[in-house]
């Protein structure tokens, strides 16, 4: 995992790393890349964000810059319809199109101002300004602009790196975190939790209908969205009984289970322990009780 480092908190009033209640694209929660940003697949062919399926191989940059293939295994948040505010980022000579992204959004920028810095930091979007270098597929480049747009359609794909190259720049796939590598350790329980899931759908889905049936009365008879950190846990075992559809991005609109029963811990935490120093202590900027 490339070592990249937290930038200075910022003094600004934080937000939560996953939103709560609607995501709307005039919410402050909306954190994703534009559906229209394009992405290289392994095979060589590009993509349009919102295009992209769980399964999908693509390209980002590991520590030395140099090419390297991950996998998509899920979406942390997806609203092809839903407009919001995107921080608009041109660089020098590299891509056909600027790069699109929410203003929390983290991506990667020289630590120095210069084109042969070596070393980045993750930082938020809308703190790139004219000057700063960027990561690249060609390497360093300057940025010449930044303006801030209302575009509709945005998605937020997961990888097994934790990165991956929209609009050939680096980014990260998390926002809302001062600290790309704790979030991405936070996330690694979810890279065994969506194998482990399709196996027990596979063993769920042989036990026949009238097994189903029990097994599906049985977990909406369990009271467990009583407690709200466990209510996503609910719905994850009420789909194990629901075949797999074709395309998992038409599954999903929102916010992923993953994430927002992380929120729903953290805020069931906080009204029992001081969790806030120990969160913010890990880079974690926007957590709120």
């Amino acid at each position: 995992l490339p070592a990249f480092r937290a930038p200075p908190q910022s003094t600004a009033t934080p937000a939560p790393i996953i939103p709560e209640g609607n995501i709307g694209g005039s919410g402050t929660g909306t954190q994703c890349i534009s559906a229209e940003s394009t992405v290289a697949l392994k095979s060589g062919i590009k993509k349009n964000v919102g295009d992209l399926v769980i399964g999908d191989i693509v390209m980002t940059l590991d520590h030395a810059g140099a090419l390297r293939p991950t996998r998509v295994y899920a979406f942390l948040d997806r609203a092809i319809k839903d407009e919001a505010d995107f921080i608009v980022i041109e660089l020098n000579g590299v891509q056909d199109e600027p790069l699109k992204v929410t203003p929390k959004h983290l991506v990667f920028r020289g630590k120095t101002t210069d084109s042969k810095s070596v070393t980045y930091e993750a930082v938020f979007a809308d703190a790139i300004s004219a000057g700063d270098f960027l990561r690249t597929s060609r390497g360093n480049k300057r940025v010449l602009s930044v303006e801030v747009v209302k575009k509709t359609g945005y998605a937020a794909p997961l990888t097994e790196a934790g990165s991956l190259l929209a609009d050939d720049v680096l980014v990260s796939c998390y926002a809302h975190t001062g600290s790309h590598d704790a979030v991405h350790a936070l996330f690694v329980p979810l890279r065994f939790i969506v194998p482990l899931q399709s196996m027990l759908r596979n063993a769920v889905q042989r036990l026949g209908p009238p097994a189903l049936e029990g097994f599906q009365s049985l977990v909406e008879k369990t009271p467990l969205e009583k407690v709200s950190m466990l209510e996503p846990v609910k719905a994850r075992l009420l789909a194990l009984a629901v075949p797999e559809v074709p395309s998992p991005t038409e599954a999903q609109e929102g916010v992923h289970w993953y994430p927002a029963a992380i929120s729903s811990v953290y805020q069931f935490a906080a009204k029992l322990l001081p969790v806030d120093k120990l969160f913010e202590s890990l880079g974690f900027v926007g957590y709120t009780s």
